[in-house]
């Protein structure tokens, strides 16, 4: 087991081969495995890790494992400070050393100069010593590192068919419940079980095909068949030409952190719902469903300015059910309310244009605002209303046709500059109390 660890550390960080790769960079052409600066201080000369390239001499291969100490420190700074003075003997800042970088290989010394501090000079040493010195000591933290993590980190084999793992760390089966033993040399993919029809896994394949990273959240299952929500990134390792030998992924169980996110938005949709019922309930009449007499009241001064403004005829129509209290007597409120429905829905699908809209004006009485219509038009369409309600066929022993009927009055009128909607609406109103005194059933226009 602990030789799989280690292969998979060096998997993760770049394995052995490229600290000996850095190694070999690092020897001069006297073939020493390691040089020195003018102070004695073993540096590698490892360009990516310095960036600077400083006259080297060789030293023994046990000046190498020189370990840093608190004297060691002190020593480092002091012959810092040192060198900068007799580099530059008239410069007010004594930690000031001058290094003749190189920026061509094996040592040549192009003569640029740069000036470099104390603590860099310091610095410096320390990452040679830290990186190259100890590689043993390293992998050890790193592998307690990997072993320890609290996130799931496991390691694939993308040169083997079907990209199985290869390595998973103590924190990955414990939040999938399965042994390292039991998924090793297999594809994760048991762990959607039978749920694979997720958008993020089609995310996860394609990555995987292109040699990309990918960060996704999917739906996985543990080995007690309890769901979990998985936030998974998926890195690729190259090798030095250039090709995808491995996958590292990363594994967070944030199921807690979904499941809030679906709560909060199941309550911000409960909020809009309930701010939309609370908007509906202001213009919507709570028995009936349609607009009620305080929409209507806004509606009715809106419409009247655009009818001025365009010189064009409105027509309001007012409706008022026949003998309605002698018929809540006979058949009770409840059976008076629900052929308040019915008649409510009956004269609402008879109007089809969205300019046009019908009313709950107070107890029995309904009203109908139209725009357009002729006076023509409007006898015409007040008499079918009439028609259909009677069509509704709801008995009622006290009316004379021994059905529910109504009785409207309407008014059409082009408003003039100096008129007032009120004047279409009384207008509408005599109406409505002409049409009752002539019978009922009908209606009428004065």
């Amino acid at each position: 087991m602990l030789a799989v660890e280690m292969t998979a550390l060096k998997v993760i960080f770049g394995g052995l081969a490229s600290v000996r790769q850095t190694k070999r960079k690092a020897r001069g052409r006297d073939g020493n495995a390691a040089c020195a600066n003018e102070a004695g201080v073993p540096i590698n000369g490892n360009k990516r890790a310095l960036h600077v390239r400083c006259r080297m001499r060789p030293v023994s291969p046990s000046a190498r494992h020189t370990p840093i100490t608190r004297d060691r420190v002190r020593h480092d700074r002091s012959t810092a400070r040192d060198l900068g003075r007799k580099q530059n003997p008239g410069t007010t800042d004594s930690n000031t050393y001058n290094w003749e970088t190189d920026s061509r290989r094996k040592g040549r010394v192009s003569g640029t100069k740069r000036a470099i501090t104390a603590p860099e000079f310091f610095f410096a040493k320390q990452m040679s010593l830290d990186l190259f010195s100890e590689p043993c000591m390293k992998l050890e933290i790193l592998q307690q590192a990997v072993l320890d993590s609290r996130d799931g980190i496991t390691i694939s084999d993308n040169l083997v068919g079907d990209n199985p793992l290869i390595f998973v760390n103590p924190a990955f089966e414990r939040m999938t419940g399965y042994s390292s033993e039991e998924i090793t040399n297999v594809n994760c993919r048991y762990l959607q079980n039978d749920d694979r029809e997720q958008t993020e896994l089609k995310i996860v394949k394609n990555a995987i095909e292109a040699g990309q990273y990918c960060l996704v959240i999917v739906r996985n299952y543990r080995k007690d068949g309890t769901m979990f929500w998985n936030e998974l990134s998926i890195s690729p390792i190259f090798d030095a030409n250039g090709v995808v030998t491995n996958f590292i992924g990363i594994q967070k169980d944030v199921t807690a952190r979904v499941l809030i996110q679906q709560q909060l938005r199941d309550e911000n949709k409960s909020f809009a719902e309930i701010r939309v019922n609370l908007e509906q309930l202001a213009i919507k009449d709570g028995l009936t469903g349609i607009y009620n007499r305080r929409f209507f009241d806004v509606q009715l001064e809106i419409q009247w300015r655009i009818a001025r403004r365009n010189n064009e005829p409105l027509t309001l129509i007012m409706i008022d059910v026949d003998h309605f209290k002698q018929f809540n007597d006979i058949y009770g409120h409840n059976a008076g309310d629900d052929a308040l429905k019915l008649i409510a829905d009956c004269l609402n699908k008879s109007f089809l244009r969205s300019s046009d809209f019908v009313a709950r004006y107070g107890g029995e009485e309904f009203v109908v605002l139209s725009v357009g219509m002729t006076q023509e038009q409007a006898a015409l369409f007040t008499a079918t209303l009439c028609q259909r309600v009677r069509d509704l066929g709801i008995p009622h022993s006290a009316s004379s046709t021994g059905y529910i009927t109504v009785s409207i009055g309407f008014s059409v009128h082009a408003p003039l500059t100096h008129d007032h909607s009120s004047v279409l609406l009384g207008r509408a109103d005599k109406a409505l109390y002409a049409a009752k005194q002539r019978g009922r059933d009908q209606s009428f226009s004065l």
